[in-house]
């Protein structure tokens, strides 16, 4: 036998079960799990009113271009598109999305101030941003 061998150690369950053991995630204590919690909540709130700001901005952006500068628009409309018809699409589409965002919005801060939100914070706020 040289002196570069080297041993394998033996693998056997109770080595495994002590592995298995050091690597598995301490329990949270109960204030923790509250502040973790109440931070997510928190952080939830934050995030709808920077959405909130940002679909104000972007709808009031929409509502001057489709509403209190129509001319504008067509014409913007017809020198890229080449087409009236595409501006009417445009339109109608913009105005049914910034109706069904206005509804979604509204519905998540209604949901926020629920009881169910203040205690499952987190699938709200994964819901929230997986959209």
């Amino acid at each position: 036998m040289t002196t570069h061998e080297t041993r394998i150690p033996s693998l056997n369950l109770q080595t495994l079960m002590a592995w298995w053991q050091r690597i598995q995630p301490k329990a949270e204590s109960a204030e923790y799990q509250q502040w973790r919690r109440q931070f997510v909540y928190d952080r939830l709130s934050l995030t709808l009113w920077v959405i909130l700001f940002g679909f104000s901005s972007q709808a009031g952006i929409a509502l001057h271009l489709l509403f209190f500068n129509p001319g504008q628009f067509n014409a913007d409309v017809i020198t890229i598109y080449g087409d009236a018809a595409v501006g009417n699409l445009m339109r109608q589409t913009t105005i049914v999305s910034m109706v069904v965002l206005t509804l979604l919005l509204v519905g998540f801060l209604w949901i926020q101030r629920t009881q169910w939100a203040r205690r499952h914070p987190e699938a709200l706020f994964w819901h929230c941003h997986c959209r």
